[in-house]
């Protein structure tokens, strides 16, 4: 886990408008997705923790907003890791239930050699669900797509029907095999499952958000999809 902290503290925050008013803030651990509303704004992720500060100013000052709702895709520090932050600026945290539920207590990932403490209070989602539910922002309505355990026990994809854009967390990494928290419940099952679900809602216009790596589209979601695949039978006795 030092390693990836220490990458996540050097690397550049790349930021891009994948659509009007829809920001994807890349290179400080998971990617961040603002999505600007009526009068406020919506953001998918954190980033690495101690960056929030930068990652706040880049949101405030690409789309004027402060932020209302923050989405977790899931419980892993690297799309975590700012809740606290933003809590305090009376952004409400929602997320699967199985993500608070790990946000408090502690962890630990053989896989990934990751020991993290439980979160302060602070940064537990206030809104949780394990069905699909939807936040309209009033200028787009973001579906939560609560999906059985795949990369862990508490994904959620988020779709902007609107925006015709697809926030996968580490359900994708462009450029890279799955990765499997099997301590908190992932399969390569559910991965593989989880991708086919959501290749459904894509048209050959979607855009799609990895949890890390460049902004892809259905075909680099087929990619993936096929990785996948390809993994299990390799996997397999």
């Amino acid at each position: 886990m030092d390693l990836s902290r220490a990458t996540y503290r050097s690397a550049p925050l790349v930021v891009t408008e994948i659509r009007p008013r829809v920001f994807a803030f890349v290179g400080t651990g998971g990617t961040v997705t603002a999505i600007g509303g009526s009068s406020e704004c919506a953001v998918i992720d954190t980033g690495y923790g101690p960056r929030v500060d930068e990652i706040r100013s880049a949101i405030t000052s690409t789309l004027h907003q402060s932020a209302r709702w923050l989405i977790n895709t899931h419980w892993h520090f690297d799309h975590s890791d700012g809740n606290s932050r933003f809590a305090e600026a009376g952004t409400a945290i929602v997320a699967h239930e199985n993500c608070r539920i790990r946000l408090s207590r502690d962890q630990y990932v053989p896989s990934l050699n990751w020991k993290i403490s439980a979160a302060p209070r602070t940064a537990w989602p206030v809104l949780t669900f394990n069905a699909q539910v939807a936040v309209d922002v009033g200028s787009d309505t973001l579906e939560l797509l609560s999906q059985s355990p795949a990369h862990t026990d508490a994904d959620v994809a988020v779709w902007l029907s609107t925006s015709n854009v697809l926030v996968m967390g580490d359900l994708m990494s462009t450029g890279s095999y799955p990765i499997i928290d099997e301590s908190s419940h992932g399969s390569l099952s559910g991965m593989i499952q989880a991708v086919d679900r959501l290749l459904q809602l894509a048209n050959s216009e979607t855009l799609v958000v990895p949890g890390h790596g460049p902004i892809g589209n259905p075909d680099s979601l087929l990619e993936f999809a096929t990785c996948c695949a390809a993994l299990k039978v390799g996997l397999s006795p």
